[in-house]
C-alpha cells in the first residue's frame, strides 16, 4: 500500500507502476465488499477513516490557530456566517463540536447532525447541559429526522469538502426541504477539479470532486438561490475550496 499526499505526485507514482505492469487501484476499491455502488462506499469509507484514523486532527482542530482560520474577524467564513439567521440553525457533520462555542450565543434552538455516534456522544456530553442543543446521528445523505419548513439556517464546515457530489445533491434538496422561507445555508465545499475520478483518498487534502459553479448548478436544480461564493486557498493551493451561500425562496 503506497499512501501520497500529493496528487500530481500520485499520478506520477501510478504511471511508473503500470509501466512495471503493477496493477493500482483506490483504497476504497481495495476495501470494497464488491456489493455496494461507489457513492455508498466512497461514504462509508470517509466516515471510517473519521473514525480511526483522526484523533491527531480532531487535538489540531481545537487549537486557536485552527479555530481562528473560521472565526477570524476577517475570516470569509465569519462574514459569510454573520449572514445566516440562527434562531433554529443546523450544524451538518459538527464532529465533536469545535465550531458550537463559537455561535451558541446567538442561536435560539441548535441541531447538531453527524453521521458518526461517537462524535454526538462526544457533544452530548459537551454541551449536554445546554438546553439549545439538539443530537441527530444521519445516515450521511439525508436529514430525515428534521422537519420540513422548520430551521431558519444551516452550515457546514471542513466536511463537505470530502463528500460525493451525489451526497452532496441530496443534502441540498433536503436543505431545501427543512429550511423555512428565506432560510440560508452555508457551505464549506471543494473547488478540485483535478480529476473527475478523484475521491476523498486520493483528492488533494482529501478534496472530493466539485467546483463552484457545479455546487451552484446543484443548487439551483435543488431549488436553491445562490447568493455569494467565495473561492479560498488551502493546503498552499490556491483556489482549492469554495464557500457557498444559498437561500430558500
Amino acid at each position: 500500500i503506497v499512501t501520497i499526499a500529493d496528487y500530481q505526485e500520485k499520478s506520477g507514482i501510478e504511471k511508473k507502476l503500470l509501466e512495471l505492469n503493477i496493477e493500482c487501484t483506490t483504497i476504497e476499491s481495495f476495501l470494497s465488499d464488491g456489493g455496494s455502488d461507489i457513492v455508498e462506499r466512497n461514504r462509508k469509507y470517509i466516515a471510517d477513516y473519521h473514525l480511526i484514523e483522526m484523533e491527531d486532527y480532531f487535538a489540531e482542530a481545537e487549537s486557536e490557530k485552527s479555530i481562528q482560520i473560521f472565526w477570524a474577524r476577517d475570516s470569509e467564513f465569519r462574514k459569510l456566517f454573520l449572514l445566516l439567521n440562527l434562531n433554529n440553525v443546523v450544524e451538518l457533520a459538527c464532529g465533536r463540536g469545535r465550531h458550537v462555542p463559537q455561535y451558541i450565543d446567538l442561536a435560539d434552538q441548535i441541531v447538531l447532525v453527524d453521521i458518526l455516534n461517537k462524535n454526538i456522544s462526544y457533544c452530548k456530553e459537551r454541551f449536554g447541559n445546554s438546553l439549545k442543543v439538539q443530537y441527530y446521528v444521519n445516515n450521511g445523505h439525508d436529514l430525515k429526522q428534521i422537519s420540513s419548513n422548520s430551521q431558519s439556517a444551516l452550515f457546514s464546515y471542513d466536511a463537505m469538502v470530502h463528500f460525493e457530489m451525489l451526497d452532496i445533491f441530496e443534502y441540498l434538496k433536503e436543505t431545501k426541504r427543512i429550511l423555512k422561507t428565506g432560510g440560508r445555508a452555508l457551505f464549506h465545499h471543494s473547488n478540485n477539479t483535478e480529476d473527475y475520478r478523484i475521491t476523498f483518498s486520493t483528492g488533494t487534502g482529501g478534496r472530493n470532486y466539485m467546483s463552484k459553479q457545479l455546487f451552484a448548478y446543484l443548487a439551483d436544480r435543488a431549488g436553491l438561490e445562490v447568493l455569494e461564493q467565495s473561492v479560498i486557498d488551502c493546503y498552499g493551493k490556491k483556489g482549492l475550496d469554495c464557500l457557498s451561500l444559498v437561500e430558500k425562496k
